[in-house]
């Protein structure tokens, strides 16, 4: 019985050293980052141009950077302020450069009542409605943190 135990403890050795090698490897395996698929629209990051400090209502310019694989023709941009809404309107033009930009000119609002002159960080989250196989498809969401005050 010792003798049996002594000749398989070298073979367990070897499978277990062997299966650790394996893990290591697969481990430092990567996967490539993919790009959108054809006529896909992904959207990368929204932002507020120069302003720090959003004032209710006053006009505002968002940049909604993107890629796409073709040129999709994207229709419609989606915008929400803190989960009211979202509001939508067309798009008039986007840049095809890398990344893509597309501008859109709207204003600040906020559902809750805000003391004048008092800082609110809201969520301006947005997505795109664009043309893919002769269907309008929604974008992914994109969203970022923005202060927001009322000054009457």
């Amino acid at each position: 019985m010792t003798r049996k135990i002594i000749a398989i403890k070298p073979i367990l050795m070897a499978a277990l050293l062997g299966g650790i090698a394996l893990l290591f490897i697969c481990s430092c395996a990567t996967v490539p980052a993919k790009g959108p698929s054809t006529g896909e629209v992904r959207l990368l990051g929204i932002a507020v141009q120069d302003q720090d400090y959003i004032r209710v209502k006053a006009p505002i310019t968002v940049d909604i950077k993107f890629e796409a694989e073709g040129k999709p023709q994207i229709k419609r941009v989606c915008l929400s302020f803190s989960k009211e809404g979202p509001r939508c309107a067309d798009v008039m033009d986007y840049m095809y450069v890398s990344p893509g930009i597309i501008q859109v000119h709207t204003f600040a609002t906020v559902r809750e009542n805000i003391s004048e002159f008092y800082l609110q960080s809201v969520t301006l989250e947005g997505y795109v409605l664009y043309e893919r196989e002769g269907k309008r498809v929604p974008s992914n969401v994109v969203s970022t943190f923005i202060q927001v005050y009322k000054a009457e």
